[in-house]
């Protein structure tokens, strides 16, 4: 099992237009430490993190193998009113890059956590698990990537903070 936690609460941000992600900025986890204000492109997929204010974030696998399961956990620390009248999921991805590159791939199925908000309190959270069958060659860095996803269109914005945590399955 891999462990990823933030460390510090992370602020994820949503921003849309009639359905389209105008912009969304994540968080990267890593193990006790997060960086959020990640650009997470719906469209493209790509993160780049060519950033010398961005740490690497990434795990090296040490051998190949299969990622077999992701897991999550989201707790509230700040009173939100999310504003959009829909219901705003916290999402989880893997992102994948061969060991020379610095540009990560989404990989799998996100995963989305549950309960979805309208209203967030402090200590409110959301869980999850979801099956995976992604295989990873040795040396592969693999990265996780917190963001928000809002189930509704017209004019969305989102901002969940709050403390994350994750695990995923390498076999």
């Amino acid at each position: 099992m891999v462990p990823y936690a933030s460390g510090l609460p992370v602020a994820l941000v949503n921003t849309s237009l009639a359905g389209i992600i105008q912009a969304s900025t994540g968080a990267v986890l890593g193990f006790g430490n997060s960086f959020f204000g990640v650009g997470v492109d719906v469209l493209a997929g790509d993160i780049t993190l060519n950033n010398p204010d961005l740490l690497d974030f990434a795990f090296v696998a040490p051998r190949a193998g299969r990622i077999t399961s992701l897991a999550g956990y989201f707790n509230a620390t700040v009173d939100v009113a999310v504003g959009t009248g829909f219901p705003v999921q916290i999402q989880m991805q893997l992102y994948s890059s061969p060991g020379s590159s610095d540009t990560f791939t989404p990989i799998g199925t996100p995963l989305l956590l549950n309960p979805a908000f309208n209203g967030i309190g402090v200590g409110d959270s959301a869980s999850g698990i979801i099956p995976q069958n992604i295989t990873v060659a040795a040396q592969d860095k693999i990265l996780l990537v917190v963001s928000t996803h809002i189930l509704g269109t017209g004019i969305l914005v989102a901002t969940i903070i709050g403390f994350a945590s994750a695990g995923i399955t390498f076999e």
